[in-house]
C-alpha cells in the first residue's frame, strides 16, 4: 500500500509519476473501507484508489479474481487494461508422517480442523469458534498463524476471550507465527482446512492448502465460487454463514472419507492448473503484450 491508504500517507502516485518505462501492476489486494467507515473516509479511500489504479503510467493491472476486476471497473479503470491471473499455487512442502506428528503435537486420536494464515477479521475465526460448540468432542481447532503486523485492533485478544467465554480452551490452539519447518508439521496433522472468509482477493493460505491436496471447507463468497467454476470438486462450500448449518456441513465432511478423497483430487487438479509456473507464464505474456 506504499505507506498506507490515507491520502497523506500513500506514496504510490509519487512513485508512478516518477517512472518513465511501461508499467504493469499486480494488485494482490485492493483496500476497501470497513462497514463502520464514515462517508468522508470512504471518499478519501476512493480518491486514493482512483489516483493509483487509474494512473496513466499503468498499461495493465493484474488481479486474481473476477470480483476484483469488477472492483477496478467501479473505481474507473479502463476495461482493456485489466487482466485476471489466478493466485499461484506453490510447490508442496515435504510433510512428516501424519500419525507420528499428531502424537508429537498432542493430537493423537483427535480430528484436526485448521484455519491457516494471519489472524484477521476477514478470515472468519469467530464463525469457526461458534461451529466448535456443536462439533464432536474429539474435534480440535488450530489457528495456525500470528497477528497481522498491520493489525492494531486487538483482534487476537478478542478471539482468545471468545475461546474462554465458549469454554473451548482445551479444544482450540493458537500456534502463533509459524516458520516454514513448523508449517509442514501442522499441514501434516490437518484433517480438514477451514476458509470461512468474509472476503478475499486471492489467499496465500488457501493456495497452500490446495497445493497439499487438503480438503477445504470454504465460505460462499464470489472468489471461492470462481475457484469452483474452474475445478468443481476442489472446495466444499458452506451453505451459509449460519454457525449451526456450518457445523453440520463440517461434521458431515469429517465422516465422509470418500468425499474427502474427492476434494483432495480436486484440489491437486486446481493446483496443477494454477501453479506458480503457470501464473509466471501468464504474467510474462501480459508484459510482452505491453512491450
Amino acid at each position: 500500500f506504499f505507506g498506507g491508504v490515507a491520502p497523506h500517507k500513500n506514496h504510490a502516485k509519487a512513485f508512478l509519476d516518477a517512472l518513465r518505462v511501461p508499467v504493469v501492476m499486480t494488485a494482490h489486494e485492493i483496500a476497501e473501507p470497513p462497514a463502520s467507515t464514515n462517508a468522508l473516509l470512504n471518499l478519501a479511500l476512493r480518491k486514493v484508489n482512483r489516483a493509483n489504479f487509474c494512473h496513466p503510467a499503468l498499461r495493465r493491472l493484474i488481479v486474481h479474481t473476477e470480483q476484483d476486476r469488477l472492483r477496478l471497473l467501479d473505481i474507473g479503470v479502463e476495461e482493456a487494461k485489466i487482466c485476471v491471473v489466478r493466485h499461484g499455487i506453490p510447490e508442496p512442502l515435504p510433510l512428516p508422517d501424519r500419525e507420528a506428528t499428531k502424537w508429537e503435537l498432542g493430537f493423537s486420536g483427535r480430528r484436526v480442523l485448521t484455519l491457516f494464515g494471519y489472524l484477521s477479521r476477514k478470515k472468519g475465526h469467530s464463525l469457526a469458534l461458534e461451529m466448535m460448540q456443536t462439533l464432536p468432542a474429539d474435534v480440535v481447532l488450530l489457528f495456525a498463524g500470528g497477528r497481522h503486523p498491520d493489525d492494531e485492533t486487538g483482534y487476537v485478544d478478542h478471539l482468545k476471550a471468545q475461546v474462554e467465554s465458549l469454554g473451548l480452551q482445551e479444544r482450540v490452539r493458537f500456534t502463533g507465527y509459524l516458520p516454514d519447518a513448523e508449517i509442514a508439521r501442522y499441514l501434516a496433522v490437518t484433517d480438514v482446512a477451514l476458509a470461512p472468509f468474509t472476503q478475499t482477493s486471492g489467499s496465500g493460505s488457501l493456495a497452500l492448502m490446495l497445493a497439499h491436496g487438503i480438503p477445504v471447507v470454504c465460505s460462499p463468497i464470489m472468489p471461492h465460487k470462481e475457484i469452483l467454476q474452474d475445478a468443481p470438486a476442489s472446495l466444499s462450500m458452506l451453505p451459509s454463514f449460519e454457525p449451526q448449518e456450518c457445523a453440520n456441513h463440517v461434521r458431515a465432511l469429517l465422516e465422509d472419507h470418500s468425499g474427502q478423497a474427492e476434494l483432495r483430487a480436486g484440489a491437486l487438479l486446481y493446483a496443477t492448473r494454477h501453479s506458480y509456473s503457470v501464473m509466471a507464464q501468464e504474467t510474462l505474456r501480459i508484459y510482452q503484450e505491453v512491450l
